[in-house]
């Protein structure tokens, strides 16, 4: 058993909330945007749940500090914006 336990504190940005939209009226534009927001440069945890119209999630790459990414809900993303955030954990 470890001496000590550290807890770290991770900050949650639902993107769709600082865009100040439904997550189901969320689009391309305005995530490009929010991934600009200093709000979302500093989350941890990035929650697009529920943001069927979103297709390109590219801009993810800019936020170095995330580490947790929900997509849930996405149905029309293209695979291909996928593949630059994959080394999110």
């Amino acid at each position: 058993m470890p001496s000590e336990l550290y807890a770290v504190v991770l900050q949650k940005v639902v993107v769709a909330d600082a865009a100040g939209v439904p997550a189901s009226a969320l689009t391309d534009e305005q995530l490009e945007k929010a991934c600009s927001s200093p709000e979302a440069q500093a989350g941890d945890i990035i929650v697009l749940a529920g943001c069927p119209q979103i297709r390109n999630l590219s801009c993810l790459v800019r936020l170095e500090s995330t580490h947790t990414l929900d997509i849930s809900g996405c149905t029309s993303l293209k695979a291909a914006s996928t593949v630059p955030i994959a080394g999110l954990k």
